[in-house]
C-alpha cells in the first residue's frame, strides 16, 4: 500500500506481521490492529502525514495505543496516532 491512496485500514485478525514499509507515505488517516500482529515493520507507517487514529486489540499482546502513540508493550513508540 505504499503511496496509495488508501484512507482506512482494517486488518484482518488472521494477520501476523506488517512489513517495512507497508503502507508508508499512503493517504491513511486510521488502521486497525489485530490481536495477532507480532511484528511491525520498520517504517510501516512513516510519512503518514494524515494519520489521526491507531486502534489496538486491548488482546495484542505486542502492541498498544498509549497517550496517542502507538507502542510496544515494552514501551518503545512505534509511531504517532
Amino acid at each position: 500500500f505504499y503511496g496509495s491512496g488508501l484512507e482506512a485500514a482494517q486488518l484482518p485478525e488472521s494477520l501476523l506481521q506488517i512489513g517495512a514499509s507497508a503502507f508508508e507515505d499512503s493517504a491513511l488517516a486510521s488502521v486497525s490492529i489485530g490481536a495477532n500482529v507480532e511484528s511491525i515493520g520498520r517504517g510501516a507507517f512513516g510519512g503518514c502525514t494524515a494519520l489521526e487514529r491507531i486502534e489496538v486489540e486491548e488482546e495484542n499482546a505486542y502492541y498498544a495505543v498509549q497517550d496517542g502513540l502507538l507502542i510496544e508493550k515494552g514501551n518503545t513508540v512505534i509511531g504517532v496516532n
